[in-house]
């Protein structure tokens, strides 16, 4: 089945995990405090109404963790925030971001932040360092930042922001705040609370309340029949359980390793087979482009109106969780990228860390290019790595460096249109695929010229059968076409990256003597 048809039955579950996409996280200053039980409580309750998405972060905890003090984490988070491992810049401590995603087209119509700090900042700082122009909203020092984001000063250490720049709509969540009206949904505000109860490092929700059409469940239980019937599940119980959807959640504890539950929350009770639960789940995400290894070796549970996966993510799978909820503004930059670009040594180690950070997002998905189911799964990650590589601090980088990593971003994005490509194409061609009406005898043309009918090569009758099997055995040859066509193109982009990278390794070593 193409990508596009695919895309259009299944938003309701791929926009639980990819809406979770949020921006702006704007931050300065650095440093520790105490939190109090209701932190978190506090930081969900000024997100804006009309939320169906919810991220919250908890870094001070992530820091202290074992992993964190194993990985070095408790020092600073900045490397790990360059290598794509977390979405928070290594100055806060503690964020929830929101949005409002359309379900239709996967696309937010505005995407919000809470941001606490370590230490305090100003508007007027994020200004001098960000770049935009000083305003103000319900008389609170705001700005509107040349990235298309609005920034908003709540406390001495705490900012919130909104995206796209819509003033009038910034101005309503401010008003909202000073009347106390800003609320979430039932669902998001209790997923936004285990921070607080659980103790949780990281949490991601999706209220899907209504976001599920029956047709589309039926039409994409219809296109994997199969997985069904092998389960010997009911398609009328699958479908009238996934009609009453309420919301998806992801908990992530950081300890000696990220540890994880992934749930799906229904209106009813869940009486279908823990395994057949997981297969569907995974598959959906498969499909989806947003596949995680890890979560073939978690253990699936249902209970109650539960169905859920736990198990552990690897640094590689933890890395793809919060990929997904990347953020298009990076952190500013710390004393150690503000040494003067003519000083060669400072630029080649910034240079360096450039090569090393885009390398290894290159190399984690290296495993997506082994075959075209695995590149079809992790489609997603491919144009989410690029957008990592193009937030990438720039200060002191050497300019062939930028070039480089600008040209690895953009293959990327070629390696995620050729999958793209290969569903719209591919499934325009199936839906042309006919063939004569069942039933009838027929001189043995068809829809791809001449058939050999049922009486020899002169024709014959044409049963319903044959007609199912000519129709089908057509649609798999343009299946197998485009596949073909797509990883062509793929090992083209592959092969380009791969060239770039030994030449660019070539002339920063020589350059700067030291080893890349």
């Amino acid at each position: 089945m193409s990508r596009r048809v695919f895309s259009t039955r299944t938003d309701w579950l791929r926009a639980g995990i990819i809406a979770l996409a949020t921006t702006l996280l704007l931050l300065a200053g650095q440093g520790q405090r105490q939190s109090t039980a209701e932190d978190f409580k506090d930081l969900v309750a000024k997100v804006p109404s009309g939320a169906n998405t919810i991220v919250v972060l908890n870094m001070e905890k992530v820091r202290n963790s074992r992993m964190g003090a194993r990985e070095g984490w408790s020092k600073s988070l900045a490397q790990a925030h360059a290598d794509g491992l977390f979405v928070a810049p290594p100055q806060a401590t503690r964020f929830v971001l929101a949005s409002q995603l359309d379900f239709e087209f996967v696309e937010p119509l505005w995407e919000a932040a809470v941001v606490e700090t370590g230490a305090p900042v100003t508007v007027e700082e994020v200004v001098l360092s960000r770049g935009g122009v000083l305003d103000t909203l319900e008389g609170r020092t705001a700005a509107a930042l040349s990235n298309d984001t609005y920034v908003v000063q709540l406390g001495p250490q705490l900012l919130c922001g909104m995206g796209p720049a819509n003033r009038q709509v910034v101005l309503q969540w401010m008003r909202q705040l000073s009347a106390g009206q800003s609320t979430l949904s039932p669902y998001l505000a209790k997923a936004g609370s285990f921070s607080d109860t659980a103790g949780t490092e990281i949490i991601l929700a999706a209220d899907l309340a209504g976001a599920l059409a029956p047709q589309r469940v039926e039409n994409y239980l219809g296109a994997h029949a199969d997985l069904l019937k092998q389960a010997k599940v009911e398609p009328k119980a699958v479908a009238d359980l996934l009609a009453g959807i309420q919301g998806i959640r992801l908990g992530i504890r950081i300890a000696e390793q990220p540890t994880a539950r992934l749930a799906v929350d229904f209106n009813r009770a869940v009486s279908l087979p823990p395994e057949f639960v997981k297969q569907l789940l995974l598959t959906v995400l498969g499909d989806a482009g947003v596949m995680i290894d890890d979560l073939n070796q978690w253990t699936p549970q249902v209970s109650g109106t539960e169905a859920s996966l736990s198990g552990t993510f690897t640094k590689n799978g933890l890395r793809r969780v919060t990929t997904l909820i990347s953020s298009p503004a990076p952190s500013m930059e710390t004393k150690e990228r503000e040494a003067s670009p003519s000083d060669s040594k400072n630029m080649g180690k910034a240079t360096l860390a450039r090569f090393q950070a885009v390398t290894g997002l290159f190399d984690d998905l290296k495993q997506d290019w082994r075959d075209m189911k695995s590149l079809a799964h992790g489609a997603v990650y491919f144009d989410k790595y690029a957008r990592k590589i193009e937030q990438m601090p720039i200060l002191n980088v050497d300019p062939e460096m930028l070039d480089y990593s600008q040209f690895v971003a953009e293959q990327m994005r070629a390696a995620s249109g050729a999958v793209r490509t290969m569903g719209v194409r591919g499934g325009v061609r199936e839906s042309q695929v006919t063939a004569p009406d069942a039933g009838v005898y027929s001189s043995g043309y068809g829809y791809g010229g001449y058939r050999y009918g049922a009486y020899g090569s002169y024709g014959g009758y044409y049963s319903p059968r044959e007609q199912a099997r000519d129709i089908g055995a057509e649609r798999r040859r343009i299946q197998a076409q485009e596949k073909g066509v797509m990883a062509g193109n793929v090992s083209n982009v592959r092969d380009e990256v791969i060239a770039a990278t030994n030449d660019i390794r070539r002339k920063m070593t020589q350059k700067y003597q030291m080893e890349f």
